[in-house]
């Protein structure tokens, strides 16, 4: 299980968390490394995360700081999602959630510790209208981490969710939707993104024989 205290993921103060783990085993440590590469790839290749989870989950989308999509295979700090989920979208992201990467960072493989690869995000402003304030249905004190891992013979996908309350401080609108939306994350609804895109990082991942 994830160390609750490494630097990757933040303590858990307040609200809602989730923590969400699918992983393979591999015959050889050559195929557990391909396997773990190619999983990494997946992970950090946001502009697809819907082809791995399905139409009828979250559409994510890559932008810069005007809100301009990025056709990157590979996400970077400072880069914004642009989040697309099912339902009313939220006015002060102009029909989007937003979130910005915080922080990126890949550890390789020392003694104890495993190969890994680190990804965290926060809800933030709308890029196109920071007076709006935080436009994601959780408060900014929110972080979402995902990681790629191999621990031996075994590569793990993986995403923590810390902090999650549910952002009330918009528009009377958007406060009733966030705290609908907060509520059915709370009941499941991102437990089911999360563990649809961790499978599918590492279930899509093909070893040629």
């Amino acid at each position: 299980m994830e160390d609750e205290h490494s630097n990757s993921i933040p303590l858990q103060k307040a609200g809602n968390e989730l923590s969400v783990e699918h992983s393979v085993e591999a015959s050889s440590i050559e195929e557990a490394r391909i396997i773990f590469d190619q999983a990494v790839s997946r992970m950090l290749d946001v502009n697809q995360w819907h082809v791995l989870t399905g139409s009828l989950l979250s559409v994510f989308e890559l932008t810069d700081n005007d809100g301009n999509g990025i056709n990157r295979q590979q996400a970077c700090v400072n880069d914004f999602f642009k989040i697309n989920l099912p339902g009313p979208g939220s006015q002060a992201g102009e029909g989007y959630d937003w979130v910005q990467v915080e922080w990126i960072k890949h550890q390789q493989e020392i003694l104890n510790v495993p190969d890994s690869m680190t990804m965290r995000v926060r809800p933030v402003a709308n890029p196109l209208d920071h007076e709006a304030g935080t436009a994601h249905f959780f408060k900014d004190t929110a972080t979402s981490t995902f990681k790629v891992s191999r621990d031996g013979l075994t590569i793990t996908a993986a995403v923590y969710g810390r902090n999650e309350i549910p952002n009330t401080e918009g528009n009377v609108i958007d406060t009733i939707r966030n705290t609908a939306v907060a509520f059915g994350a709370k009941l499941g609804g991102a437990h089911l993104q999360w563990q649809s895109l961790a499978k599918g990082i590492l279930n899509d991942t093909k070893i040629l024989s």
